[in-house]
């Protein structure tokens, strides 16, 4: 369902797709879930369960938070690399969820904001990164990982690991000439 969200587009897919792809009879494919809008879901708690599971084990190991924020950038480009799919449906439909689905997401992106902001907040005050507005520099990180959904082409470009190091550099670093 994610390939096919992300190749055909999310309100093209129907379920005989989704079964065909599978290799289920449609029938079967409904004694598992209920519908599209089922598997939309569980893409979004598998994304964002998979970054704070990713994050919280980082942070459960004493990880500097350096190593932590790269940790973001390296797990965002290694589920494009490995499920696509699920990063779009994650970032372009997330209007398409129901309002109770919709909300549950929201809290859980909520805390993970609020998690990644703390460690900005920790590497401020420990001195590893310089003074400035935790939030906001919080969403530039996301922002550096988050919209390469848009242009990462996972079989044509260089590995993930490769591309997250280039990201992270030019986000840790800045654009200052050395």
């Amino acid at each position: 369902a994610a390939r096919l969200f992300d190749t055909v587009g999310y309100h093209r897919v129907n379920m005989s797709m989704i079964a065909e792809a599978a290799g289920l009879k449609k029938q079967t494919l409904y004694h598992y879930i209920s519908g599209k809008d089922e598997i939309l879901f569980m893409l979004h708690e598998l994304f964002i369960g998979t970054l704070r599971r990713n994050t919280d084990a980082r942070l459960e190991t004493g990880a500097e938070p350096l190593a932590v924020l790269k940790g973001v950038v390296e797990d965002v480009f290694k589920l494009l690399h490995d499920y696509p799919g699920y990063v779009r449906a994650f970032f372009e439909h997330f209007r398409e969820l129901d309002p109770q689905q919709r909300a549950e997401i929201a809290v859980k992106r909520d805390e993970y904001i609020a998690l990644i902001t703390g460690v900005v907040k920790k590497a401020m005050a420990n001195g590893t990164v310089r003074k400035a507005d935790p939030v906001l520099t919080a969403h530039c990180l996301f922002g550096v990982c988050n919209w390469a959904y848009q242009w990462y082409r996972p079989h044509k470009d260089p590995a993930p690991e490769v591309l997250a190091a280039k990201c992270w550099d030019i986000f840790s670093n800045g654009l200052e000439p050395r």
